[in-house]
C-alpha cells in the first residue's frame, strides 16, 4: 500500500473536448506593456501582478481556485462551472459560480494550489505545483468563442520547485525495470524548477505564447529569493519538433536524450 501511495504521488510529480455552451470571460485586471512586437513575446517582464500584456494575449501566473478551474478545463480534466450550473438547474438544483467552483475543486485552496494529502513520509521534498497561463486578450470572434469555455485561456504551463534530484525507474538485478531509485541517469541539481505540461490552444499556435510563458518561468525564478541561481529542467518527447526548437531557441540544452525522449535544463 505504501508503495502503490508513492507511486501515485511521483505519477502526479512527474508526467512525461468537443465545443460546449460558454461561459462569459472571466475579468483580469492588468497592467498593459509594450513589448514591441505584435504577436511574439521573446522577453517578458511580469509586473506586481504577476501579468505580462502583448497586443492580443497576457501572461498570468495562476493564484486563484477560479483560475485553476479554467486550467483543469483546458487540460480537458474537468467540467466549467457553468455547466455544472446547467447541468444541476437541469435536475431541478441551483448552485452559484462560488458553490459549483468549490464543488469541482474540492482538493484545492483558494490560491489555486493543489493540496496533496499523506500520512506517510514519502511526499517529495517539492513545493505546491503553479501555472502561469496566456488568456486571449484580441476581438477575434472565433478565437473568443474557441476559448470562452475556459474563460480566454489560451495557453498553460506547470511549473514545481523540487529541493531534491527527480525519482527515475532504475534496472532492478535482473535487468527489469522495477526500483526507484534516487540517482536519476544525468545529473540534475537538488534544487531545480521543473516545467511540464506546456500547451498552446490550435487557434493561438505561432504567436509567441510559447516563448511568453518561459520568459515569464524565468522572470519568476528570480524572484525566488534562493541564495543561487535556479536552473530550469524539462522533458521531451524526441518527435515534438516544434517544443524542441522553441527550448534550444530559448536557450535550454540537452542533459540527455534518446530516441523516445530527451532531458533539457537552462543554467
Amino acid at each position: 500500500m505504501m508503495l502503490l501511495t508513492f507511486l501515485l504521488v511521483l505519477a502526479h510529480s512527474y508526467p512525461a473536448a468537443s465545443f460546449h455552451t460558454p461561459s462569459p470571460p472571466r475579468k483580469t485586471s492588468r497592467h498593459h506593456l509594450d513589448l514591441g512586437q505584435e504577436h511574439a513575446a521573446t522577453t517578458a517582464d511580469i509586473t506586481e501582478d504577476n501579468l505580462i500584456d502583448t497586443k492580443d494575449f497576457f501572461i498570468e501566473k495562476v493564484s486563484t481556485k477560479a483560475r485553476a478551474l479554467d486550467v483543469k478545463v483546458f487540460r480537458g480534466l474537468s467540467m466549467s462551472a457553468a455547466e455544472y450550473i446547467s447541468e444541476q438547474h437541469n435536475i431541478g438544483i441551483e448552485v452559484s459560480e462560488t458553490m459549483a467552483i468549490d464543488h469541482l475543486m474540492q482538493n484545492y485552496d483558494e490560491s489555486g494550489h493543489y493540496v496533496m494529502k499523506s500520512n506517510n513520509n514519502y511526499l517529495p521534498q517539492c513545493d505546491p505545483e503553479d501555472y502561469f497561463i496566456a488568456l486571449y486578450n484580441g476581438t477575434d470572434t472565433l478565437c473568443n468563442m474557441s476559448m470562452a469555455r475556459q474563460n480566454g485561456l489560451a495557453g498553460v504551463v506547470r511549473i514545481q520547485l523540487k529541493r531534491q534530484p527527480p525519482l527515475i525507474v532504475g534496472p532492478s538485478p535482473d535487468g527489469t525495470p522495477s526500483i526507484l531509485v534516487l540517482s536519476p541517469s544525468v545529473a540534475i541539481p537538488s534544487t531545480h524548477l521543473y516545467i511540464a505540461n506546456m500547451r498552446v490552444g490550435d487557434k493561438m499556435q505561432r504567436r509567441g505564447i510559447g516563448m511568453a510563458l518561459l520568459s515569464s518561468i524565468k522572470e519568476y525564478v528570480s524572484t525566488l529569493g534562493e541564495d543561487r541561481n535556479i536552473p530550469l529542467v524539462l522533458s521531451v518527447d524526441s518527435d515534438n519538433f516544434g517544443a524542441i526548437q522553441l527550448y534550444e531557441k530559448f536557450g535550454f540544452e540537452y542533459l540527455e536524450r534518446n530516441s523516445d525522449w530527451g532531458t533539457m535544463i537552462l543554467l
